[in-house]
């Protein structure tokens, strides 16, 4: 079926006077919320890296077990033990040391998600309700039996008004993050070692 002149294509025609930027605005909002923890991630790389006492630990351990290997445990066993004894002493300041470091880190993590969370849900909240009243999309065909759900406050007819337009961008958003993290395990686990 061709279009003739001056008819409407069934596409084109199925959505007037869109609001495109505050649809744009809501689903950004929507997919930031669901994917945060991706968002966030290189985030976490940044803030937890080790301690900066941890390294000469470390190097010392190194230099310690070096010294270890070129003495005979049957030759010179004394000094073996006593080189042990420091290593010993170091392996427990490192573990102090990074059991610090996981627990200031798992802090900082909660409160940076939940923050960031926080400023997410509110600015959607304060945005819906600023916003309540201007219809984003009116469709010619009628929601039935959706219309009055979807197009409360704004009391345009075939209209999709923020709040419900919020809790489609949030559906669709989430369902798309956990089919591609399904994807993503399974390749991962089906990848040879």
């Amino acid at each position: 079926m061709t279009l003739h002149e001056g008819a409407e294509s069934p596409l084109i025609g199925a959505l007037m006077e869109p609001n495109w930027l505050l649809c744009l605005h809501f689903f950004i909002l929507a997919l930031l919320s669901a994917t945060l923890d991706h968002v966030l991630k290189p985030l976490w790389y940044i803030l937890c890296r080790p301690l900066p006492e941890e390294r000469p630990l470390r190097d010392e351990m190194l230099k310690i077990r070096s010294q270890q290997q070129a003495l005979s445990i049957k030759d010179d066993f004394a000094a073996h033990s006593k080189l042990q004894r420091k290593f010993n002493k170091l392996v427990d300041q490192l573990k102090s040391l990074v059991q610090v470091r996981l627990e200031r880190n798992v802090k900082l993590k909660y409160a940076i998600q939940y923050s960031v969370q926080a400023a997410l849900a509110v600015l959607m909240l304060v945005s819906v309700i600023y916003f309540r009243r201007e219809p984003l999309i009116v469709l010619k065909q009628n929601l039935f039996p959706f219309e009055s759900l979807f197009s409360y406050p704004s009391g345009v007819p075939h209209a999709i008004a923020p709040h419900a337009w919020v809790l489609i961008s949030r559906l669709s958003c989430n369902t798309v993050v956990k089919a591609i993290s399904k994807i993503n395990e399974v390749k991962k686990n089906s990848t040879p070692e």
